[in-house]
């Protein structure tokens, strides 16, 4: 025990040396120890606690699976397609419908003109409508 303690000077001077070469080595290749100390501090700011309670939503979130085995969250490329498919007729049948309100629209006012074509040559009104 003697041996030990004899030789706890001369190993604290080992320590303290070795941890001055360290020092001056990441110095030396522009190491920013004051820099580094504040991340080590801004490390103890973070709350892991809340970190990992997030982590683990996300975990129960993407992990769920409807009753084919299939994760909720993956759209399957068949329900992409068909979706994109619906959409695809839905734009052509409003086309369509924009269409035929427009020749709705046309006959109208063709049908207007007549009326009034017809009540100025035979001279008795025609009651819209009939």
């Amino acid at each position: 025990m003697n041996d030990l303690i004899s030789w706890l000077p001369f190993i604290g001077l080992v320590i303290v040396y070795a941890v001055d070469k360290i020092l001056d080595r990441l110095r030396d290749r522009g190491i920013d120890l004051n820099k580094m100390s504040r991340q080590v501090d801004d490390l103890s700011k973070i709350d892991f606690v809340t970190m990992s309670r997030q982590v683990g939503d996300s975990y129960a979130w993407h992990s769920k699976t409807d009753e084919d085995g299939v994760k909720v969250w993956y759209v399957r490329r068949s329900l992409e397609g068909a979706i994109r498919d619906l959409s695809q007729n839905i734009q052509a049948q409003t086309k369509l419908l924009e269409g035929f309100m427009g020749q709705i629209r046309e006959m109208g006012k063709k049908i207007d003109h007549l009326e009034k074509a017809a009540t100025e040559t035979s001279g008795c009104p025609v009651e819209k409508g009939k």
